[in-house]
């Protein structure tokens, strides 16, 4: 009896000390992948002080560069409009459906190029369609990226969602960009070369040192009614070619997002806290944050005091860029959440100076 019973505790003990000295003994391989179709299974490499320089390739090196003399390098140019802060947009769609480019500029100077499409080369090292896996291949992604701009230094922090989805890189003539990968497929879909001055105007992502660029409004008499109607009209061209085979429509009937924001502008205490409003008054006035958003009970307000039903919106500030909008909208889960949250695809937009109301209306 007490050989069996001797028995059986060296066993127990055996057993004991296996479970216990398993990882000394045999430890896990950190040679093993990750799932290659989940994103968020991709662990960025991460330097945690800057992002490595790449060779500038042809749109960075046009970054800056007289938009007269770079024009003819792009297809057909679709559009243009006004910001009202003395930048200027600029579409150009190509006709056998590759890639499409969007650019900023100022005083006839390049300070933004978008690349945007679902396939197409961009340079040697990249294309669209590309996943965060083939990305981290090229170059790491930074948590805290620095950037110093006319003897003043700043530091971006991302959030794990902004390593998976809008990553910083830096190219090595001071030309920045963002890589945009989509929310649902995952698949590199946008790249957006920028300078480091609008770069601070427009980053999504949080500001832990310095201040963001602020858009100053030009000297000139404004009109922002007209400006509201062709930001839209440009902003809805945008979101369709980001769709796949979903066409949004533009309604600005008497649902008008134009009248809501409005309200908004003279009477947020409608809606609003008073933390809340001062927030708000605080992005208008010097933003100290990548953007100020209504919640879901703060759009409810807005909604019901005017009696709409059945539809579902965003308000967003500042909402200067339309490029920088509708990539805000594919990649930002919560606003990409809310542009799916309603089956349907009629919008009324409506814009004034910083503002922006999209409202989605069941039709």
């Amino acid at each position: 009896m007490k050989y069996r019973k001797l028995t059986f505790m060296m066993i127990f003990l055996s057993v004991l000390l296996f479970v216990y000295l398993q990882p000394v003994f045999f430890p896990f391989s950190t040679n093993s992948k990750p799932h290659s179709n989940t994103m968020i299974n991709n662990q960025p490499k991460t330097n945690q002080s800057q992002t490595a320089n790449l060779p500038a390739d042809k749109y960075a090196q046009m970054i800056g560069q007289d938009y007269t003399k770079m024009k003819s390098q792009f297809s057909t140019e679709l559009s243009a409009v006004e910001t009202g802060y003395g930048y200027t947009q600029h579409l150009f769609v190509n006709q056998d459906n590759h890639y499409h480019t969007d650019i900023i500029t100022k005083n006839n100077k390049i300070h933004a190029i978008t690349v945007f499409g679902n396939s197409g080369k961009i340079n040697d090292d990249f294309r669209l369609g590309m996943n965060l896996e083939d990305i981290l291949k090229k170059t790491e992604i930074s948590a805290i990226v620095t950037i110093n701009n006319q003897s003043n230094e700043y530091q971006f922090e991302l959030s794990e969602e902004d390593k998976y989805y809008r990553p910083l890189v830096h190219f090595d003539n001071q030309v920045f960009a963002i890589f945009y990968f989509h929310q649902v497929t995952g698949k590199l879909f946008a790249i957006r070369y920028f300078d480091a001055n609008y770069l601070l105007k427009s980053a999504p992502y949080q500001l832990i040192g310095g201040n963001y660029g602020k858009f100053d409004e030009e000297n000139n008499p404004i009109n922002w009614d007209h400006i509201s109607v062709e930001k839209a009209k440009y902003l809805l061209t945008v979101l369709n070619l980001f769709s796949s085979g979903v066409e949004y429509s533009w309604e600005d009937s008497s649902v008008s997002a134009s009248s809501l924001l409005n309200q908004i502008t003279l009477t947020p205490e409608k809606f609003l806290s008073t933390s809340r409003i001062l927030q708000l008054n605080q992005m208008r006035k010097q933003r100290n944050m990548p953007y100020f958003s209504f919640t879901n009970e703060e759009l409810k307000n807005l909604l019901e005091a005017n009696h709409l039903q059945n539809t579902s919106g965003i308000f967003l500030t500042p909402a200067v860029d339309c490029m920088d909008i509708a990539l805000q909208l594919q990649t930002d889960p919560i606003l990409h959440n809310k542009m799916l949250s309603n089956q349907s695809k009629t919008l009324s937009i409506a814009f004034h100076k910083q503002d922006m109301l999209v409202l989605l209306l069941d039709k």
